[in-house]
């Protein structure tokens, strides 16, 4: 016997098309995307930024499972790693954060007496979350 999750789909809220996915169970799969993301925001050169991109895309459409009706000049778009390639950058990287703001975060009080941020809504508390907590304040601060 196979315990199944729930196959439950969540719509992303973006401006534009329709695009509904698998929203994300585990709080492992949204920091290895986010670490994907990352790449493609610290790739400087064309080559590896391409790279990192199609990176994300693959692992977007193999964990969100996405689907959309969206077209271009050459027709329907599938949700695949090529099709999200065939989409605007900043839709589909709207695509991909929107996906990655999909795991629910249970609240806790804030430990610091800091008021809850973004970041405490879309991590979960964990070594990523407090290192993307400094980075803010540094860049805050400067």
């Amino acid at each position: 016997m196979v315990y199944r999750l729930s196959g439950e789909r969540v719509r992303l809220d973006l401006d534009g098309p329709v695009v509904e996915v698998e929203p994300i169970r585990a709080a492992p799969i949204q920091q290895l995307g986010l670490r994907r993301v990352g790449a493609c925001l610290a790739a400087s050169d064309a080559g590896p930024q391409l790279e990192a991109l199609l990176a994300l895309y693959e692992f977007v459409v193999r964990e969100a499972q996405p689907s959309w009706d969206i077209a271009d000049h050459l027709g329907p778009i599938p949700p695949t790693a090529t099709g999200m390639a065939r989409l605007p950058v900043p839709l589909a990287m709207a695509i991909a954060m929107g996906w990655l703001a999909t795991l629910a975060v249970e609240e806790e009080p804030a430990e610091t007496g800091e008021p809850a941020s973004a970041v405490d809504a879309v991590l979960p508390p964990g070594p990523l979350r407090d290192e993307v907590k400094t980075r803010l304040r540094a860049v805050k601060a400067a």
